[in-house]
């Protein structure tokens, strides 16, 4: 999977470069044996996951290869902020006949 970035989001200091410019690729991710993958220390902003790879065994829907998600800020009780984006893959069919002889 890629992450890339929806928004520029800027220093927190407000002065020094920006952290990430719209557009950017953050990471790329490769899942884990359940399928799942963590990033951590990402900046508050929105955010496009695109899955760039079926697991083995399994087929990637063109049209639901991305997903939009976003790190925002609610309250002050907010300790940790996650998000959690899932891609549904359906496994690779083949059929199998048989021909009459003839």
């Amino acid at each position: 999977m890629t992450l890339w970035q929806r928004e520029t989001i800027p220093h927190p200091d407000g002065y020094s470069k920006d952290l990430y410019l719209m557009g950017t690729t953050i990471a790329h991710v490769i899942t884990d044996e359940q399928g799942k993958a963590v990033l951590s220390d990402l900046p508050l902003g929105r955010y496009e996951i695109r899955e760039t790879k079926a697991p083995s065994g399994y087929t990637r829907k063109q049209k639901d290869a991305k997903r939009n998600t976003e790190l925002l800020w609610k309250d002050s009780a907010d300790l940790e902020i996650t998000a959690t984006e899932t891609f549904f893959n359906e496994r690779q069919k083949i059929d199998i006949g048989q021909e009459p002889d003839g």
